[in-house]
C-alpha cells in the first residue's frame, strides 16, 4: 500500500474531487504534508486520516468553518472515530452501515493509536455514499412537491449556502419547527377546533418561516424558486402525496425490523406521537383554514 498520493490519485482513491482538495488546501483546512519544488501536492497517511474526518463531519451537516474548529482540537484518530460514532448513533436510520464500520474498527484497534490506511479510505468511501442518500432525498422531495429535480437541487443548494453564511447546522435550521411540533404534542389534549388550534396554526406559520422559507427569501435564486412552487395541490397530486406517505410507512416498518425489540418499541412510540400531532393539526386546519 502506498504511503503518499498526488492530488489526482487521492481524488480517484476517495471520491473527493480535485477541486475540493484544492479548496481545502487554500483555506488551510487540509494542507498536503509535502509540496514539491514543481508545486505538486503530496498527501501522507496522516493527511488521509484528516480527510476522512472532513468528509465525515461534512456529511453530518457541519460547515467548513466548524469542521476546521473541530480539527484544531487535534483529537486522536480513535477519539475522532468515537465522536463520529456518537453523532451517527443519533442518525442510525440514515447511516446504519457506516456506524457498523466504525464500531468494527474501534473494537479491533482499541489498544492501538492508528487505524490502517486501507480502513480509513474505506470509511471515506462509506461517508461519500451519502451522496446516493441525497439523490434519493431529491427524488422523494421532487415526487411529493412536484418540483423539478433541478429546482429541488437548487432548493437544497440555497439552504446549504444559507447555513454556511449563518454558521448553522441542519439541526439549527430545523429548531423552530421542532419546537413547534413539541408545543403541539403538549397540547394534544386540547380541542383542535378551539382557540388553541387557531393559535397552533399561527405558530406553524412562524416556525415554517424560520425553518424553511427564510433561506429561500434570503437570495434572489430562492425567491425565484418560491415563485415556481405550487400554491395548492390537485386531487391527483394529493393522491400521489398519500402514496408517498404510505411508501414511507412501509420503509419505516422495514427499518424497525432491523432493531432490537426494546428500541423498536421506542421508535414505534415516536412514530405514533408524530402521527397524532399530524392528525391534530389537520383537524385544526380543516376547521380554521390556513393561517393568513
Amino acid at each position: 500500500m502506498k504511503t503518499q498520493w498526488y492530488v489526482k490519485e487521492l481524488s480517484d482513491l476517495t471520491g473527493v474531487s480535485v477541486r475540493a482538495l484544492h479548496h481545502y488546501d487554500e483555506t488551510e483546512l487540509l494542507k498536503p504534508s509535502v509540496r514539491q519544488s514543481n508545486g505538486y501536492r503530496l498527501y501522507s497517511q496522516n493527511d488521509v486520516v484528516k480527510l476522512q474526518q472532513i468528509v465525515a463531519y461534512k456529511s453530518f451537516g457541519f460547515n467548513l468553518k466548524t469542521i476546521k474548529q473541530i480539527l484544531e482540537k487535534q483529537l486522536s484518530e480513535i477519539e475522532s472515530l468515537s465522536k463520529q460514532k456518537e453523532i451517527i448513533g443519533k442518525n442510525l436510520d440514515d447511516l446504519q452501515n457506516i456506524y457498523a464500520k466504525l464500531n468494527d474498527i474501534i473494537s479491533s484497534h482499541v489498544n492501538k493509536k492508528l487505524v490502517v490506511v486501507e480502513e480509513t479510505i474505506g470509511l471515506i468511501g462509506a461517508y461519500n455514499m451519502n451522496k446516493a442518500i441525497n439523490e434519493e432525498v431529491i427524488k422523494q422531495v421532487t415526487s411529493v412537491t412536484f418540483m423539478s429535480e433541478n429546482d429541488t437541487r437548487i432548493m437544497m443548494d440555497v439552504q446549504e449556502k444559507y447555513r454556511e453564511k449563518n454558521n448553522l447546522t441542519p439541526k439549527d435550521m430545523m429548531q423552530a419547527w421542532m419546537d413547534f411540533r413539541e408545543k403541539v404534542k403538549n397540547n394534544l389534549h386540547e380541542d383542535p377546533t378551539g382557540p388553541v388550534g387557531k393559535e397552533m396554526l399561527e405558530a406553524s406559520k412562524v416556525a415554517a418561516e424560520r425553518s424553511f422559507l427564510q433561506p429561500l427569501k434570503d437570495s434572489p435564486t430562492g425567491e425565484s424558486l418560491m415563485a415556481r412552487m405550487p400554491k395548492e395541490f390537485t386531487p391527483e397530486q394529493q393522491e400521489a402525496i398519500k402514496k408517498a406517505i404510505d411508501d414511507g410507512k412501509l420503509r419505516f416498518e422495514e427499518y424497525l425490523m432491523t432493531l432490537s425489540e426494546d428500541v423498536r418499541e421506542v421508535e414505534r412510540a415516536k412514530m405514533a406521537t408524530m402521527q397524532a400531532v399530524n392528525a391534530w393539526m389537520e383537524a385544526a386546519q380543516k376547521h380554521h383554514g390556513n393561517p393568513k
